[in-house]
């Protein structure tokens, strides 16, 4: 397609491919500086009505949405029977590669930018009844400058739409597992697909932004991953990024809960709520921070407190009172004016002092254990706060002990339960991390084996619909298996068998009613059934004939059987309609024979010819560079020269023999070289076996030379030598006459 002219449009490059579509740069033809993106049907999809009628689908919704965040559409054209999307062509990257490339959460700042654009872009659609129904990373494109665009809208719907009329199969929901809702999944009557739907996925869009990963993991089956949606709980975001605030979690939280009508309203409710989450950590930040500098600064040692009569050990009930007597209050003339008693004063003055010395050696030995501490940690003493942590950690204990009881005797859901609580108080623990896990895997352990079992009976009761001839039965309980095990074979086969045979079943109705017409001679009628069925089946034989058979019948009836030109110009034309050059050739060359003015005779001879031409020298330039591609320049070499012995000049074969001659030519002389290089070796080996008097291996050696290359004069001057030397010596040891001297000489010599 490179360089191929699309409407005003040049295709430039291919940059980018997936399942449904291939996308391609292009030029304006005049505006060369207008760029475009150009997006082509693929192939193997055109001849499906249905991806046909899903791609012009997506142009209509685009056509539709004018909005700075949403890729505008300039045209939709059709050419050549193929498809095409022309489009606005964002130079930039997409949020799922800035995901990856950041390795983690993304700053809030930036989270805030991107999904206040997407909310804005996905809430005006909403507005006009679209719902996008493929959200995610990918799909949300950022430019240079910064802009948010969404694309692919290609599998987007009508709000105002019935159900059944949607392009999607009655069991078969469509978007991207990691991101879809779970109306979606289960792709039913009674779930139907709305606005809610979009802003589920831009919900786990958001889990994954500001903790850097999906909720349900990349790592399980496809199935694991759509039954989790359904039923599972998202981990906490504070579990990957315990930095979370709590109301950003709850934005998020809320935005993927299982049913849409818990979900936020609209996509405007959805902004507000997360704006005002995002202006509250970045404010929360602010004030930390204007706390901390005057703390900073006034920062001073802590002075301890004076320990409490709890703290000191008792004193005996003596001292007790003699230390309460000490401690009454005493004025400053009081104290003056008191005199010591001579010897028992004195010895209560001494007592006293060791009093004071052992609260104050106390109070040391508590301030020492504080320094020793954080200078944010509190002295540790027996309080009630410790019981309670106490009481807490054994019934945690009990707790988890009890969930391992529940999951031995298979009560998941009970012990799933109780695990959800204790990791709504406990977010960290590690043990019931791990049983949740545990838990959730025996879950979709069992869910998988039942599936299992529940998809073999399905396939089973399909292939029995098929045989007994209900088509329409078949292909929707396949469909349904192919939702709970995407890519099974043999839901694709059952498939595949009933749109079969309900293609026969259409072709055979309609042929044969259209014969039933011809016989009556309803001739256009018979006509429009034939068209009918090369609408959906171009290359149909069946309707292909019916149509040359009307025509010819049709032309017979106007001319009354005598004007034989007449018929067999239609008959021509027919075969030129169906691209059978060959017989419209050979049909126009007997009308000339007839009547050899004939003008469109020689038309349609000209036109056969022309399509003979193409048809024969795409097939074989279509081999010729295969051959290229597979290194096997002869055979294409081969090609072109048919090419060009049928169509002397021919410019396109003239290219691929040239291309070939050149590269054939180069690898014959790189065959050369390596035969050139594996003589040397073998010229090598051989004589070094000579020197060492082993002739035999010499010999064998010599040739292997003569093998490449049957002219090498060296190798068989060196083979005759090698073949004297062995003759002699076993002369030598036949007759007994000991050991053979070996006179070594130069071969040139000989």
């Amino acid at each position: 397609m490179i360089g191929k002219q699309i409407g005003n449009y040049k295709i430039v490059e291919m940059i980018g491919k997936g399942g449904m579509a291939v996308v391609y740069r292009g030029q304006h033809l005049t505006l060369s500086r207008r760029i475009v993106a150009i997006k082509m049907l693929s192939t193997e999809l055109e001849r499906d009505p249905s991806f046909s009628e899903r791609f012009f689908r997506e142009a209509e919704v685009m056509d539709r949405l004018k909005h700075p965040n949403i890729v505008t559409l300039y045209d939709f054209i059709e050419q050549e029977n193929h498809h095409f999307i022309v489009m606005e062509y964002v130079s930039g990257t997409t949020l799922n590669q800035i995901i990856k490339n950041g390795s983690g959460p993304l700053p809030f700042d930036q989270v805030r930018e991107i999904f206040r654009q997407v909310l804005d872009a996905i809430g005006y659609a909403h507005k006009l009844g679209i719902v996008h129904r493929d959200l995610k990373p990918s799909n949300i494109m950022i430019n240079k400058e910064g802009q948010v665009k969404i694309t692919d809208f290609g599998i987007a719907r009508l709000l105002a739409e019935n159900f059944e009329a949607t392009l999607t199969t009655t069991g078969m929901g469509i978007g991207s597992p990691y991101y879809m809702s779970p109306e979606q999944v289960l792709a039913t009557k009674e779930h139907p697909i709305t606005g809610a739907s979009d802003i589920y996925s831009l919900g786990i869009t958001l889990y994954q932004m500001v903790t850097g990963k999906v909720p349900f993991s990349k790592k399980d089956s496809l199935f694991t991953v759509l039954q989790a949606h359904v039923s599972a709980s998202p981990p906490p975001p504070k579990q990957f990024c315990p930095d979370i605030p709590d109301s950003l979690e709850e934005v998020i939280l809320k935005a993927i809960e299982k049913k849409p009508e818990h979900r936020w309203a609209t996509c405007e409710e959805f902004w507000k709520a997360l704006d005002l989450a995002i202006k509250e950590v970045e404010e929360g930040k602010t004030q930390a921070v204007v706390r901390e500098i005057p703390k900073a600064q006034e920062e001073k040692p802590p002075i301890p407190e004076i320990p409490t009569p709890e703290q000191v050990p008792p004193p005996p009930p003596d001292v007790k009172k003699h230390v309460a007597s000490q401690t009454q209050p005493v004025s400053q003339e009081e104290l003056i004016h008191t005199t010591v008693p001579k010897k028992r004063g004195f010895l209560k003055l001494i007592f006293s002092l060791i009093i004071i010395a052992a609260i104050a050696g106390a109070g040391s030995y508590f301030y020492i254990e504080y320094k020793k501490t954080s200078s944010t940690e509190v002295i540790s003493t027996p309080s009630p706060e410790k019981g309670k942590k106490e009481r807490e950690r054994k019934k945690l204990q009990a707790r988890l002990n009890k969930v391992r009881s529940l999951i031995d005797a298979g009560s998941l859901d009970e012990a799933q339960k109780i695990l959800n609580e204790v990791i709504k108080k406990y977010p960290s623990n590690k043990l019931a991390l791990q049983l949740r896990d545990e838990v959730q895997k025996k879950k979709e352990s069992l869910a998988e084996k039942e599936v299992e079992k529940k998809i073999n009976a399905m396939i089973k009761e399909a292939r029995s619909w098929l045989e007994k001839g209900n088509v329409e039965e078949a292909k929707r309980i396949a469909s349904e298996v192919l939702v709970m095990n995407p890519g099974n074979r043999d839901a694709l086969e059952i498939l595949d068998a009933a749109k079969k045979m309900q293609e026969d079943k259409f072709v055979k109705e309609k042929v044969e009613k259209g014969y039933e017409l011809l016989k009556a001679g309803k001739f256009d009628k018979a006509l429009e059934l034939a068209d009918v069925v090369l609408e959906k089946y171009p290359e149909n034989a069946m309707a292909l004939k019916l149509k040359s058979d009307t025509l010819l019948e049709k032309e017979r009836a106007k001319s009354g059987g005598q004007n034989e030109v007449q018929i067999k110009l239609v008959k021509a034309e027919a075969y030129l309609d169906a691209q059978n050059y060959t017989k419209a050739k050979l049909l126009a060359k007997k009308i000339l024979e007839l009547d050899p003015s004939n003008e469109k005779a020689k038309s349609i001879l000209k036109a056969a010819e022309a399509g003979e031409k193409r048809k024969f020298v795409d097939e074989k330039l279509a081999k010729g560079y295969t051959y290229l591609e597979a290194r096997a320049y002869k055979l294409a070499l081969k090609e072109a020269k048919e090419i060009l012995k049928a169509y002397p000049g021919e410019p396109r074969a003239i290219k691929l023999r040239d291309e070939a001659k050149l590269l054939l030519e180069k690898q014959r002389r790189e065959e050369l070289a390596r035969k050139k290089a594996r003589i040397a070796q073998y010229m090598r080996e051989g004589k070094r076996f000579f020197s060492l008097g082993k002739y035999e291996q010499s010999i064998l050696a010599f040739r292997e030379v003569l093998r490449i290359d049957p002219n090498n004069r060296e190798g068989k001057i060196w083979l005759s030598r090698a073949k004297k030397e062995l003759e002699a010596i076993k002369k030598a040891w036949a007759t007994g006459g000991g050991a053979y001297k070996i006179e070594k000489q130069d071969p040139k010599e000989e």
